[in-house]
């Protein structure tokens, strides 16, 4: 087996580990993981490596490396392909970890692999309090997203039964719920004065809903605010019902924004005339993603669209949205337009490309001395090509500028974003970030939006 592994990392092998008591296992999931005296580690960025001991060889914790700086174990749940006897070494190293009172780490790929860890934390011999994150880096290739579960032990479960708080608002997830809409209503009921904690549960034997119920858990940190959530788990059965995990979860505090997870998620825009839930909707939906630190990437055709994605980044809490935009190339063959016009053709047509994200504070935006900018006003007839060289010259000479429109004028709002989608063809090689907020006319008061653009630090 080790004739398929890089020559390097086999010699490695072959030094540090005594081929009579390991073997190297292959998972069908494409995982390699190094699992060395009961200890997992990662050697490529690719993959990694399981070296998993003999059948025939118990787990001895008094063979782990002494000279391990770090008391943190982190476990891959086995997945679809594993069999009885792996998924109960997965279990015993999961109880021992927790029980001497060390941090254990899960990254779980899948609903298997989730319902395995929840099956481990509630099965260990002692309480658990874990934290459930969104890891690894998405996008659209070579995207490696999961769940990691940070387990520590807290009490035993005597002391846990005898302190349950048993009168909790609950949730019920099944198959078909949804994480987004789960995940806002845990947020919801903390929201409530009289909310501590939260009781969440579904059946054991469906895997779809339990990894739904640690998706929610993990996307809850990102709605409506930043926060975070410390469960315990248990399993319980009533009468003849089935099984079920029940997740009792607790707002211990607020967090720092989550940074960047490489995830792009693709919004379309309303065009003209959109009923209140459906504009609702795709403003909460951009906002969401942005909390979590993923990319909204928007394709906006027509002043309609453009107008409804601008006051959606407008209306974003604690932090700014910030934009790039450029004109693509699309197919027209049965296309719907945000005026609602369908096109068949098989022509290319050009659409605005809005690439978002979180940005800096609103406070710390704030502080920005504009004063030493220049003010560009953008109407609804202005030339598109005239004010992007006005922008261009603007930023060159001074670093930034901004572009104000009136905010109920869509036609003028347009102008400015069609402006900055062409500034490379007056200025090679910009790049400029912008950020669009809502303000006020000092003379009458008027409700503008300002478009404040500058030079990115490249």
């Amino acid at each position: 087996m080790l004739a398929s592994v890089p020559k390097s990392l086999a010699a490695w092998l072959r030094h540090y580990a005594p081929s009579t008591s390991h073997k190297l296992h292959y998972r069908q999931e494409c995982h390699w993981k190094l699992q060395l005296y009961g200890w997992c580690r990662n050697f490529t960025a690719k993959g990694s490596f399981i070296l998993s001991e003999s059948d025939d060889q118990k787990l001895d914790p008094d063979s782990r490396r002494r000279d391990s700086p770090s008391t943190q174990l982190t476990l891959w749940p086995p997945g679809t392909q594993a069999t009885a006897k792996r998924d109960q070494r997965f279990f015993e190293l999961a109880n021992d970890k927790l029980s001497a009172g060390e941090i254990m780490e899960c990254e779980a790929r899948g609903p298997l692999a989730v319902k395995k860890t929840f099956l481990a934390l509630a099965g260990a011999g002692c309480v658990s309090e874990f934290e459930v994150q969104w890891g690894g880096a998405g996008g659209d290739k070579d995207g490696d997203r999961f769940l990691k579960f940070t387990a520590r032990k807290t009490s035993s479960w005597e002391e846990f039964k005898k302190n349950r708080v048993q009168d909790l608002a609950s949730l019920f997830v099944k198959q078909s719920t949804n994480v987004l809409q789960l995940a806002r209503a845990i947020v919801s009921e903390f929201e409530k004065p009289q909310t501590k904690s939260l009781r969440v549960h579904a059946y054991l034997d469906d895997e779809d809903a339990l990894n739904t119920l640690a998706k929610s858990i993990a996307t809850a940190s990102t709605v409506h605010g930043f926060r975070r959530f410390s469960c315990t788990t248990n399993l319980v059965k009533a009468m003849q019902d089935r099984k079920r995990v029940f997740v009792y979860i607790t707002c211990v505090s607020d967090s720092q924004p989550p940074a960047s997870t490489g995830v792009v998620f693709t919004a379309m825009p309303p065009g003209a005339n959109p009923s209140g839930e459906h504009l609702a909707k795709f403003i909460a939906s951009v906002h969401d993603r942005l909390r979590r630190g993923d990319v909204v990437d928007m394709r906006c055709r027509g002043a309609h669209a453009v107008a409804h994605s601008m006051r959606a980044l407008c209306q974003f809490q604690v932090h700014v949205a910030q934009f790039e935009v450029e004109y693509v190339q699309e197919s027209a063959s049965s296309v719907k337009t945000a005026e609602g016009t369908v096109v068949h053709s098989n022509s290319d047509v050009s659409s605005l490309r809005v690439r978002a994200c979180r940005g800096m504070t609103w406070k710390d935006f704030n502080d920005t001395d504009f004063a030493v900018n220049e003010l560009l006003f953008a109407t609804a007839t202005s030339p598109v090509k005239g004010l992007c060289s006005a922008v261009a010259s603007a930023v060159q000479k001074q670093g930034a500028v901004t572009i104000q429109a009136y905010s109920d004028n869509k036609l003028a709002m347009h102008v400015a974003v069609r402006a900055l989608a062409i500034i490379t063809q007056v200025w090679k090689d910009a790049r400029i970030s912008v950020v669009p907020s809502f303000g006020r006319t000092k003379a009458q008061k008027s409700p503008v939006i300002r478009f404040y653009v500058k030079q990115q630090n490249v």
